[in-house]
């Protein structure tokens, strides 16, 4: 089996990668073999998806590289894995590509499903961290006015097209719930995704910085008062936030944002009782309502499609939750 997973963004991606960077030598005497292919960011495979032409027509040392490691899986009856959130914006077409040219014709897109308005928040908080200044208002009403368009509100954008090709099979982990089991989700998606029980993390969180909200809306304000909005995203301007404060400046900027910013402070509500969200919802979970019961370990979940339909398991919660309150502080 070969095993392609796309992230998304903000679902531990980062915190995935290195373990299973970290724990190439487990996961391959488990039957999982995570290939290192690039010096460049050698715990995941972003340069696969940067050299997409080039790996797609079987060229390029990348590629020969990438095909050694598929060979080497094939000759110890392992599976492959490998990881990147830029292969979310590949097509069905594109997947289907890469295994043909790998000789892997059983391939599976790993997903991991968040709730869609936790989602837009942290998306939204990864724009400022990379330099932009809009604020959480402006950019939950742009999301809103057509969610079907949204990307953090429809995961069925991306989802879509995989759940609709033939030689694809999709398996999502949700991250909503392996967060409320207290589940690490390392853990979780080896079991989950991969049908292995009782791998443990090689570090304990991931190196990715979470920003408090006063700290976010203050980077934000300081990112406007300068007039640093960059064309593209700027990934070393939070990087260099940190880099230049000590922990106790950033403590005493988040206490004095909670102080003074109340007044500016303004109250977003996501409906969750919204029309659109209700059908958006009902077509996420049709399909998962639809899939067999969830892997329970002891080899690779190798299962038959469905008649008619790609495999989808561990589809997204699917329970009514309540709506959400998110307050985002410091005004225009």
């Amino acid at each position: 089996m070969f095993v392609i997973h796309v992230g998304p963004r903000k679902t531990a991606t980062t915190y995935l990668q290195s373990n299973f960077y970290r724990n190439r030598k487990q996961l391959l005497a488990r039957g999982w073999l995570y290939p290192v292919v690039s010096l460049r960011a050698q715990n995941a495979h972003h340069q696969v998806v940067s050299s997409k032409d080039e790996v797609l027509a079987g060229e390029g040392a990348l590629f020969k590289r990438l095909k050694k490691a598929s060979q080497e899986a094939l000759g110890k009856n392992a599976n492959l894995l490998i990881s990147s959130e830029g292969f979310r914006k590949w097509s069905a077409k594109d997947f289907v590509k890469l295994g043909k040219v790998l000789g892997q014709p059983d391939i599976m897109i790993a997903y991991t499903l968040r709730d869609p308005f936790t989602l837009l928040m942290s998306v939204w908080g990864e724009t400022v961290k990379n330099g932009r200044t809009r604020s959480f208002p402006d950019y939950a009403a742009r999301q809103l006015r057509d969610p079907e368009k949204s990307e953090p509100l429809n995961p069925l954008a991306e989802l879509g097209p995989i759940l609709d090709h033939p030689k694809l099979r999709l398996a999502v982990l949700d991250y909503e719930a392996t967060r409320a089991a207290k589940r690490d989700i390392y853990t979780a998606f080896c079991r989950d995704i991969l049908g292995l029980d009782g791998m443990a993390p090689a570090i304990d969180r991931s190196k990715n910085f979470s920003f408090p909200i006063e700290l976010t809306d203050y980077l934000r304000a300081l990112s406007a008062k300068v007039g640093h909005e960059p064309k593209k995203s700027d990934m070393m301007f939070s990087r260099l936030f940190t880099a230049c404060h000590r922990p106790e400046d950033i403590e005493r900027i988040v206490t004095a944002m909670k102080a003074t910013g109340v007044e500016f402070r303004e109250t977003v509500t996501l409906d969750r009782d919204a029309p659109w969200y209700a059908s958006l919802e009902n077509r996420s979970c049709r399909p998962a309502r639809a899939a067999p019961s969830s892997h329970a370990g002891g080899g690779p979940p190798v299962r038959p499609r469905p008649a008619g339909h790609p495999d989808l398991r561990h589809g997204p919660a699917c329970g009514r939750a309540r709506n959400r309150k998110a307050s985002r502080g410091v005004g225009e």
